[in-house]
């Protein structure tokens, strides 16, 4: 099998006109053809299963509640194609049979549309015998809307066969641009456009899309003349006394990525028109030694193209020249760009910490991206900072849709005088639904490493200063605009101890505009061996352990810094006495929003140490949720201490949250929450 050749055939053939059974003999006889001459694709006309409707424009289809046209709409939908029926079981069977794909142009009747909802859709069936997508035609024109529904873009999905990505869209789709451009930028390199018939609908368009897209586009029509009419139509007199000896002449073509044809329009012949075609490789192309700066492809930027940082080779050599901006936009395919972005933090131990980060990253993803940032800690006179490396595989037409390796490196200081380094490689897997991209729903699984170590503090004796800590993760989000769900599981290993956590957040958007919150957490450790207490659960905070939360003072338990508010462990926002455990955590936070920025939060929890009993805890006040994620207050009113309002300490008792890095300001710009 030569992988860069495809061997097509053209099933340029008229149907038993609005026969369902007969028709589909008629295609399946065209697959056995095809398979008899080792045809690796076969394409049919639109609608073909079981035809188009022609008698619309000759019966006076659209007027109103006339008899012919009610009882010949209705003859339409019982011939019609009902997918999940198995209408189509034989056809996937011979293409698994046969090994041959399939594009076949159906008049399908879904259940999912209630069974009186028609489309023409254009079905792909894989060498598997697969159904892989169904494509309803987006818009029927003309008179083809007194019939047919209109469609969506949930179909518009390309599908690799050998050397080619395939795509394909039905008769007039094939004018409209955005169609086109969805499949182009899918990567589609051979495009099928189905046609009811005619040349004078291939002749054009074929040529054009073909020097647009640069790839190969198949056009197949069907045929159509007064004698493909069964006697048994309704109303079959009617119909024959204005029907056309021809109504359509086929027209089938291919034609090349020069936009030359392969196969000329094909007319008044039926049967299959069959070719093959080669996806031509890269040829290299040597150039004379003549005196020149560069060489550019595409240099008006005229093609449609995924990348363009490939398209430029330097004579003197192959580094292209350096550029920094300081705004990640669009890159210059002349250059490579590094962007630089000064930025300033704050923590208590290193105080002011102005910095400058490099990185790569554009407006366009790319597959591997680095950040370097460096910081002058002005409280240490010391250099901090982080490096990140992310290299991402995208498989966009598959389920897996991305696959990241991470490798992640920081130092800052955690208390006065002490430094930590955090050095994590990870790897993430990333699902969704590809069936269905309008799905917010994604997936992920995760596997990391965390090694900290720690500058000694000899102020305290219970203290571990260097571990390692495996983290195997299940992410699940739902993120909309009314409704948001965010679900995780976490389990941790260490030589210290074992442990799972469980996350579930949701909010909702109600119709008042108030905004509904619930959370629990669920912590379990298997086994604990810290003597430490390092690793324990705790109400209000995160352990911090592997100090991917940014406090402004992580080690102050008393003062303004300690009152910081990050929602991680049990989302406790009163302080307690003894708010950790040793061995099982569950909590609950529940917020419902009162008026504008003014919400309500309920916390409850319950704690349970390996050797005590169960201690139960609660705590209810106000949250001004003034920017979120950015900046809000948590005044907390009353808890299992009692009314908290009376204590002559309340200032000591305000949690907040505040944010100011760059990503966080960017997500006020660009959703509701997070």
């Amino acid at each position: 099998m030569i992988e860069n050749e495809l061997k097509i055939a053209m099933a340029q053939i008229a149907p038993v006109w609005l026969d369902k059974q007969a028709t589909l003999k008629k295609v399946k006889n065209a697959i056995l053809e095809a398979s008899q001459q080792n045809v690796e694709l076969i394409v049919f006309g639109e609608g073909i299963i079981p035809g188009y409707p022609f008698w619309l424009a000759l019966t006076g289809g659209a007027e109103w509640n006339t008899k012919v046209n009610k009882e010949l709409h209705a003859h339409y939908l019982s011939n019609a194609i009902t997918i999940e029926d198995g209408d189509l079981e034989t056809v996937c069977q011979l293409a698994k049979t046969h090994k041959i794909a399939i594009y076949l142009g159906v008049i399908e009747k879904p259940r999912d549309r209630g069974g009186h909802s028609i489309y023409a859709s254009l079905v792909y069936i894989d060498q598997l015998g697969i159904i892989k997508s169904v494509h309803r035609k987006l818009q029927p024109t003309h008179d083809e809307r007194l019939t047919w529904s209109p469609g969506d873009g949930h179909g518009l999905q390309v599908h690799p066969l050998k050397k080619f990505t395939i795509g394909g869209l039905n008769c007039w789709e094939n004018w409209m641009p955005l169609p086109r451009a969805a499949l182009y930028g899918l990567g589609e390199n051979l495009h099928v456009a189905v046609w009811p018939g005619s040349d004078h609908n291939t002749k054009d368009i074929t040529r054009f899309i073909a020097r647009e897209s640069r790839s190969y586009v198949v056009s197949v029509s069907g045929l159509m003349c007064n004698a493909n009419f069964p006697k048994s139509t309704p109303h079959y007199q009617e119909i024959m006394s204005k029907a056309p000896s021809y109504l359509t002449n086929g027209g089938s073509c291919i034609a090349g990525p020069d936009g030359e044809w392969v196969v000329k329009p094909v007319i008044d012949k039926e049967g299959l028109i069959i070719e093959t075609i080669n996806f031509k490789e890269y040829k290299k192309i040597k150039i004379s030694n003549i005196d020149f700066d560069y060489v550019v492809i595409n240099p008006k930027v005229s093609l449609p193209e995924l990348n363009k940082s490939n398209n430029l080779l330097y004579n003197k050599s192959n580094i292209k020249p350096l550029k920094l901006k300081f705004i990640g936009d669009l890159e210059n395919p002349k250059v490579k760009t590094l962007f630089l972005r000064p930025e300033v933090t704050y923590n208590l131990y290193d105080g002011v910490s102005p910095g400058l980060n490099l990185h790569n990253k554009g407006l366009k993803n790319k597959p591997f991206n680095y950040e370097i940032f460096t910081q002058y800690a002005s409280k240490e006179d010391a250099l901090i900072g982080s490096l990140n490396l992310k290299y991402q595989i995208n498989n966009e037409l598959k389920d897996n849709y991305s696959t990241t390796f991470n490798l992640f490196y920081t130092s800052n200081h955690y208390k006065k005088n002490l430094r930590y380094h955090v050095f994590s490689p990870s790897l993430r897997v990333n699902f969704r639904n590809n069936k269905n991209l309008r799905s917010n729903v994604k997936k992920s699984l995760s596997l990391s490493l965390f090694n900290v170590t720690k500058d000694t503090d000899i102020q305290k004796n219970n203290f571990l200063d260097k571990y390692s800590i495996y983290n195997l993760g299940y992410y699940y989000s739902d993120i909309g605009i009314i409704k948001y769900l965010k679900s995780s599981v976490n389990t941790e290993f260490s030589d210290n101890f074992g442990k799972i956590n469980f996350v579930f957040d949701y909010r909702r958007l109600l119709k008042s505009n108030r905004q509904l919150q619930a959370r629990i957490y669920l912590g379990k450790f298997f086994w604990n061996n810290d003597l430490f207490d390092d690793f324990n659960y705790n109400l209000g905070r995160s352990g911090g352990y592997l100090f991917l939360d940014n406090y402004l003072g992580r080690s102050e338990s008393t003062g303004l810094l300690s009152q910081q508010f990050i929602m991680a462990g049990g989302g406790f926002k009163s302080f307690f006495d003894n708010p950790t455990t040793n061995n099982f955590m569950l909590s609950t936070n529940l917020n419902i929003g009162i008026w504008k920025w003014i919400e309500g939060y309920l916390d409850m929890g319950i704690l349970k140490d390996s050797s005590e009993d169960s201690r139960y805890f609660y705590g209810t006040g106000i949250r001004l949720n003034l920017l979120p994620d950015f900046f809000e207050l948590y005044f907390p009113i009353s808890s299992s201490k009692g009314f908290e309002l009376n204590d002559f300490r309340y200032r000591d008792k305000i949690r907040f949250i505040v944010s100011y890095n760059l990503e966080s300001l960017g997500n006020l710009f660009s959703r509701r929450w997070l």
